[in-house]
């Protein structure tokens, strides 16, 4: 009888320790992040993708898709990003520009990061406007496509500087996916 009791304290206790390894692996929470191409820009991260826009353009766009790959293929929001305020920006308002929105996901999917700018960029053959030299925590090599706004394209690279080989040898407006080799190993962005 003692035998059986303790096989099964022991078997009841092994389903014990088993039971936390699975719901260990649940998959993580999106996030939402918004951060300046800024030298000296700080990241602040939200749960919704909607209120992570709204404070990414200073409050001008509230109405953003919950989900972000429905956001990317909504062309009011696109509209809304793209067109800028007409008037003078404030000096508040002038690093409430979008233009990026980094996905972790191949097609448009997964956590967000939104870079903003302090204007839009000039045109496809300027020269490049913003540069973010490293990406922010927990986004280096994390990357796996992108939209850019506000009439910029951007190139990403493998290296932290801009430096080291970089997506097809040149700017995109948007990207579903990257080659292999920079798939999950962008390092730092420049757009144009």
């Amino acid at each position: 009888m003692r035998i059986k009791q303790r096989l099964g304290v022991g078997t009841g206790f092994l389903a014990l320790l088993l039971v936390p390894a699975t719901a260990a692996h649940a998959a993580p929470a999106s996030r939402h992040c918004v951060v300046s191409a800024g030298a000296a820009a700080s990241m602040v991260c939200y749960s919704s993708f909607r209120t992570a826009i709204s404070n990414a353009t200073g409050g001008r766009v509230t109405d953003a898709p919950a989900d972000p790959k429905a956001a990317l293929n909504d062309e009011k929001l696109a509209k809304k990003l793209n067109d800028l305020p007409s008037k003078a920006p404030s000096a508040a308002a002038l690093s409430n520009i979008v233009i990026s929105v980094e996905y972790t996901g191949e097609d448009f999917g997964g956590s967000t990061l939104t870079i903003t700018g302090t204007h839009a960029c000039d045109d496809f053959l300027s020269p490049v406007e913003f540069t973010m030299t490293s990406l922010p925590s927990g986004w280096n090599d994390d990357i796996e496509s992108f939209r850019a706004f506000a009439n910029c394209a951007g190139m990403h690279f493998l290296h932290i500087g801009a430096t080291g080989p970089f997506n097809d040898n040149g700017f995109f407006f948007s990207r579903t996916s990257f080659p292999s080799w920079l798939d999950d190993e962008v390092s730092s962005i420049a757009w144009t």
